[in-house]
């Protein structure tokens, strides 16, 4: 973990997409670059250890975690160590390599929190003409356990480091409050978006999870509190496509044009006809 938070920026420089994947509750990352290629596709997907293993396996023992919270720091361990060591290389369309935590077998994907960002104009290019090449270490493609919640949050890159450092030392300090994995990082460019979390500015994107195995629920109010609470004092922004704890003196001050924004959405609509009770709290 430290040696890739130390050298963040050869890591962009070396790929078009970079992200990382750390295990909570250990020190282990796992790399992932994805860059344009025009090889043709070609998959590691195996039976056996994306579902088998990456996904029966996991759910039944996140399931035994619920009542023996204490396995988990080894469970994220032993995946780390059983599914993402090794080097990988997956080759296909965009939406297909970028998608890797969409599951077949997934309930559904909920969450709380703040954003997920990436280059259109890339993405579109490739799913339209191209491949994309994914070097690196891989996740399965059978992360996703029965049902997710979720958060995330973006912030500046250049907090990167002393946002998820702050998070591994809650986990550290607190260790009634356990997380899954993984905490996916992954960047951005700015844009001049007004309401956009990368507006004006270069952004990294964290996203933590919880599992519910077998549709049970899973205590993470703590987990996600404190997670939120760290990228708010970074700067963080949230996500618009999922919950959180935001109102509108927070938004006030995440989004410097926002009583702009504001100001156009009352014109276009002066009566509120497309106004919710979620937007109220946004723009009220």
């Amino acid at each position: 973990m430290g040696q890739v938070l130390d050298n963040l920026d050869s890591h962009l420089k070396k790929s078009e997409y970079f992200r990382f994947l750390w295990f909570p509750h250990s020190e282990n990352v796992s790399v992932i670059y994805q860059d344009h290629t025009n090889k043709p596709p070609s998959s590691s997907a195996n039976w056996f250890w994306d579902y088998a293993m990456g996904y029966y396996l996991l759910e039944f023992l996140l399931w035994i975690s619920t009542f023996l919270t204490f396995l988990l720091p080894w469970i994220n361990r032993f995946f780390f160590r059983l599914l993402f060591t090794s080097k990988v290389e997956n080759t296909n369309l965009s939406y297909k390599i970028f998608n890797y935590l969409v599951s077949s077998q997934a309930a559904h994907f909920k969450g709380l929190g703040y954003p997920h960002v990436g280059d259109k104009s890339q993405f579109q290019e490739a799913g339209q003409s191209k491949a994309l090449q994914n070097l690196g270490e891989l996740p399965r493609k059978a992360d996703v356990v029965s049902a997710v919640v979720g958060v995330q949050l973006s912030s500046e890159s250049e907090k990167t480091k002393e946002a998820l450092l702050d998070l591994k030392g809650i986990l550290e300090s607190n260790p009634k409050v356990v997380a899954h994995y993984p905490v996916e990082v992954r960047f951005t460019r700015g844009d001049d978006i007004l309401l956009s979390p990368c507006f004006q500015r270069d952004s990294c994107y964290m996203n933590i999870i919880m599992y519910r195995p077998y549709g049970k629920d899973v205590p993470r109010l703590d987990y996600w509190l404190a997670y939120e609470g760290i990228m708010k004092k970074y700067g963080g922004r949230p996500h618009w496509a999922k919950a959180h704890t935001c109102i509108r003196r927070d938004f006030e001050k995440m989004y410097p044009e926002f009583p702009k924004f504001c100001a156009i959405r009352e014109k276009l609509d002066p009566r509120g006809m497309f106004l919710n009770a979620y937007l109220e709290k946004v723009f009220y």
